[in-house]
């Protein structure tokens, strides 16, 4: 009877090993999608087109992702009586610079967090507030575009989010006083 127990537990086992088995090195690299350089002078892969952002001269890091870049005019309408009758004419109103979303995969540099952090200081938010630049690049790290970014700070910050479909990221949200696209 033991016998019969040890080689069921043993088929069960080596069932249990080939369902579940870990995904090998080539299944791993196909799953998870090439990253982003992390330091343009180092050869590594890099995917289409990527970005930058550089405070106070010195660059941050290198972004996954940028959402958000632009600004806006409320509309104000303005009902006006005409011998043809009521009309609605449209004007601008209020000018509005979007907030900027950055993304990076997650590394062992805190920049991120340290600057969300100066803005919860007592005092800290004068400090926080800071020129830039978000800089974009093609393949061959060629800049293709610039936008100057005028007394950002770091509204919210977003750290890692495990889903086990993509790579680790955390966000940054800037909340930003003046742009200029340059480049």
């Amino acid at each position: 009877m033991k016998r019969v127990m040890y080689l069921g537990l043993a088929v069960l086992i080596i069932l249990g090993a080939q369902t579940f088995s870990p995904p090998s090195w080539a299944q791993i690299q196909r799953a998870v999608p090439l990253t982003q350089r992390t330091d343009p002078t180092k050869p590594g892969p890099i995917v289409g087109n990527t970005a930058a952002i550089e405070v106070k001269g010195i660059i941050f890091d290198y972004l996954v992702s940028v959402k958000g870049i632009g600004n806006e005019n409320e509309v104000i309408e303005q009902k006006v009586a005409g011998p043809k009758g009521e009309s609605v004419q449209k004007f601008p109103g209020r000018f509005k610079i979007s907030d900027i979303v950055i993304k990076r995969n997650i590394s062992s540099n805190l920049d991120f967090f340290k600057w969300r952090m100066e803005v919860l200081k007592p005092g800290g938010l004068a400090a926080a507030r800071r020129d830039g630049s978000i800089m974009f690049f093609d393949a061959s790290l060629k800049e293709i575009a610039r936008y100057n970014i005028f007394r950002a700070w770091p509204s919210q910050y977003r750290g890692i989010v495990l889903d086990g479909q993509s790579p680790l990221t955390e966000e940054l949200v800037l909340t930003v006083e003046g742009i200029e696209r340059v480049r």
